[in-house]
């Protein structure tokens, strides 16, 4: 996965950004830190010399002396104090909509492999939050006391030509692509995941995941199960970009849930996303671009689905040392014509918006049209800096005003007009080490019509200031 720039992006996924070299007798070899942390492999370490670092250790304890079998620890400490001013534009007008917290997470995984063809993986979470006295107070989103983030099995089968087929069985994450529709959601201090059976098959630049699930409901206090009545499936199939060919996703998927409600039409939601992407990333070419379009269709309750989406990225990374780039961005996705029978609204599934609609997360990809741009540099190796800003249009002012969780803000027909807002993001971020990271954020939203003729309209203050450590 390339990254556009935004490095509000990179917050959930700064660990991807710390590599630890460790160099060999004869050659170095670069092991990444790595967002789904099942991906890493730090076998090398058992026949390569060390890198000296504190934690090597504990990344491939060999247990057996040509190190097909071993056992490797990782994990994750995250700090983040938030402030907000006008939360949820200030709705509803008694509750609180200003508030600092501090959120806190940790994980730690084991990575047992016994052989090349099975392996074993756990990862366990621990999230807390100070008194939060924003609508919701402390959410499910926010704490997760302790409990199990991922635990599943591979058994990794040889095929033809170079070809492997992985079962994998248990409690996993995905992420797909650009994490538009899909994605482990590290963003907030809890994570998604999801129990049933996946199917890797992978070659030298393709893999190919199907899956059949059934989504994991996050519970404060109590040990984390399956959302019952949310079952989510499909085949998501890749070719990595590479600098002599474009990146191409190919997907199906499919989401059945129980009970939906989507501009008065309520029911059992059963729809497929059929979608492809399309993108070169930075580091083939000055110039980049990633392209996605998907198409929905089902049914929710007696009524017909037919719904879409498409996003459009452009950037262009000039010379000099500080490597300045700026991009230009379009998102659509489409929304309910009128209250009732069939329905145009788009699904977002299960997405990163955090990413594409800007930190406050006031905006998520469901009846919204977005205008984009912004410009990011490197002031130095290990400091990047990034300013982004939004505009923001109802795709239809029948339908209502989603925000990131998929959530009205604003019911369909509520106001005149379809503007919106605007929204201003800038961040930076500081790579201190391999280890530790410091992530420095603040965003405005300018409420527009949309919300000054449906309710409470004040403009949105948030400010934040993070710290991740990984080994």
């Amino acid at each position: 996965m390339h990254s556009h720039g935004r490095y509000l992006l990179l917050a959930y996924s700064v660990a991807s950004l710390a590599s630890a070299q460790v160099e060999g007798p004869a050659k170095a070899a670069t092991i990444k830190y790595q967002p789904l942390r099942q991906d890493e492999d730090w076998s090398a370490l058992a026949t390569t010399a060390a890198s000296g670092d504190l934690f090597d250790p504990i990344k491939y304890i060999a247990l057996r002396d040509d190190g097909s079998m071993g056992l490797s620890f990782g994990g994750e400490g995250r700090l983040r104090l938030e402030a907000w001013d006008g939360f949820r534009f200030g709705a509803p007008a008694t509750a609180d909509n200003r508030d600092v917290f501090l959120l806190t997470r940790a994980r730690l995984h084991g990575d047992l492999h016994l052989g090349p063809q099975v392996r074993l993986f756990a990862e366990g979470i621990s999230a807390w939050a100070t008194d939060r006295d924003l609508v919701g107070v402390r959410r499910a989103s926010d704490v997760d006391s302790v409990d199990l983030a991922q635990g599943f099995l591979d058994v990794k089968t040889p095929l033809l030509d170079g070809w492997t087929l992985t079962l994998r069985p248990g409690r996993q994450q995905f992420l797909f692509g650009r994490q538009r529709l899909v994605s482990p959601l590290p963003w907030p201090n809890t994570l998604r995941a999801w129990d049933g059976g996946s199917a890797i098959i992978e070659g030298e630049s393709i893999a190919v995941t199907a899956f059949l699930t059934q989504f994991v409901q996050s519970q404060k206090y109590r040990f984390n199960d399956v959302q019952r009545g949310v079952d989510f499936g499909g085949v998501y199939a890749t070719r990595r970009a590479t600098k002599e060919q474009l990146g191409i996703d190919v997907y199906a998927l499919w989401l059945d849930r129980q009970a939906s409600s989507f501009n008065g039409t309520v029911g059992a939601n059963e729809r497929w996303t059929l979608g492809t992407r399309l993108w070169q990333p930075p580091a083939s070419s000055r110039v980049d671009f990633d392209i996605e379009a998907a198409w929905q269709f089902g049914e929710i309750g007696q009524a017909d689905v037919n719904a879409y989406m498409v996003a459009l990225l452009a950037g262009h990374t000039f010379a000099g040392d500080l490597q300045p780039r700026a991009w230009l961005g379009f998102d659509y996705a489409s929304g309910d014509r009128r209250p009732g029978g069939s329905v145009q609204t788009f699904q977002q599934l299960f997405p990163l918006g955090h990413a594409y609609f800007g930190a406050i997360d006031a905006i998520g990809r469901q009846n919204i049209i977005d205008a984009s741009g912004g410009v990011e540099a490197k002031l130095s190796p290990s400091l990047k800096t990034a300013l982004e800003a939004h505009a923001f249009w109802l795709a239809d002012r029948n339908d209502g005003l989603y925000d990131a969780a998929g959530t009205v803000l604003r019911p369909g027909g509520s106001a005149r007009g379809r503007q919106v807002g605007f929204e201003v993001d800038w961040t930076a971020q500081w790579q201190v080490n391999r280890h530790l990271s410091a992530l420095l954020g603040v965003s405005y939203f300018l409420a527009g019509d949309v919300v000054e003729q449906s309710g409470p309209s004040d403009d949105i203050s948030f400010a934040y200031a993070q710290a991740t450590f990984v080994f």
